[in-house]
């Protein structure tokens, strides 16, 4: 197994970070944690790194003064070349079809988690560093914050984590890992995700979007289908709400859903979808009946259950209102 690089990044002269693949043997370069100079080390027995040119400094507190330095230069060299640093969340997306919220009610339609990608330079145009905020009178590592009052806290963390007074403070906090050199990598890349196990993410309120083009349905509650079949009859199809496909000329409801509730949204389908309510002799538009499981209704005339088309054929057939 191949020994950790012990320092992959340093300064040059024009305080660029370099990586040690990258150095130049006309130019100098300095420590990102103490400032002294170092020497690029590039033979052939050990992996290539840089090491100081008289005391090698201190790892816990070169880490997190590293980790501090590489945010910086990655955050001014992106905004200089105008280029994103993202920031991936998750957003609940809830279902807002009109036919999904039909069956299910605006409060138990389906959500899914979907990412949400935000540019930190966008949101936040300026930043300090190790400088008090006056609001809180705590000190971040960095504090990135724009015009409107908005802020976020960058906590780079070597051995100690964010304390629990900054989170208390409902500012947006990102904690960043820095106790090796591909964690200083990471940083370099400038690529934040809130599932990395290099950071930690306090006090982000991602409010939920509503979408009427869900991609991935993933509710399984079953469903009544009912549509009107060529023969005049009524169609009853149960499946899963994911599974179900929308459909011309139908009603659909959760089969928990009251006997009383399932019974209203058939009379009112029938009642949209049959213009001769005389000639249609459906059980359901006739005024005695009282309730309905699965395919019978109860008749209050003849007091039993009955198959919703025995209307077809019953002298006391009686539109209701």
């Amino acid at each position: 197994m191949k020994s950790q690089i012990k320092h992959q990044f340093a300064k040059n002269e024009t305080h660029q970070i370099i990586d040690i693949a990258d150095t130049i043997k006309s130019e100098s370069y300095y420590c990102l944690g103490c400032g002294e100079r170092v020497i690029p080390v590039k033979g052939t027995q050990k992996q290539h790194h840089f090491r100081h040119f008289k005391i090698d400094c201190n790892n816990e507190s070169y880490y997190h003064i590293a980790g501090k330095a590489v945010f910086e230069y990655v955050w001014s060299k992106r905004n200089r070349d105008r280029q994103p640093i993202p920031l991936t969340l998750s957003r609940v997306v809830k279902c807002n079809k009109e036919s999904c919220i039909d069956i299910l009610g605006k409060e138990n339609t389906c959500q899914n988690l979907q990412q949400a990608v935000y540019n930190l330079i966008n949101l936040f145009s300026n930043y300090v560093v190790e400088q008090r905020d006056k609001d809180t009178n705590l000190i971040p590592d960095i504090l990135l914050f724009n015009n409107k009052g908005h802020k976020c806290y960058i906590e780079i963390c070597n051995t100690h984590s964010c304390t629990q007074e900054k989170i208390d403070t409902n500012i947006p906090i990102i904690e960043i890992k820095s106790s090796c050199e591909s964690d200083l990598k990471y940083i370099m890349n400038g690529f934040f995700n809130h599932y990395d196990s290099n950071i930690k993410l306090f006090n982000f309120n991602v409010s939920s979007r509503d979408s009427s083009d869900m991609e991935h349905c993933s509710n399984k509650k079953k469903i009544i289908t009912i549509t009107i079949g060529e023969d005049h009859r009524l169609n009853y199809k149960y499946t899963s709400l994911c599974e179900r496909k929308e459909t011309i000329n139908s009603v659909s409801f959760i089969d928990t859903t009251l006997p009383v509730i399932q019974l209203q949204k058939i009379q009112s389908f029938l009642s949209d979808n049959v213009s001769d309510p005389i000639g249609y002799r459906n059980c359901f538009r006739c005024q005695y009946v009282k309730d309905w499981k699965k395919g019978k209704v109860y008749c209050s005339f003849n007091r039993h259950d009955i198959p919703d088309y025995f209307g077809a054929m019953c002298n006391n057939f009686k539109v209701g209102n």
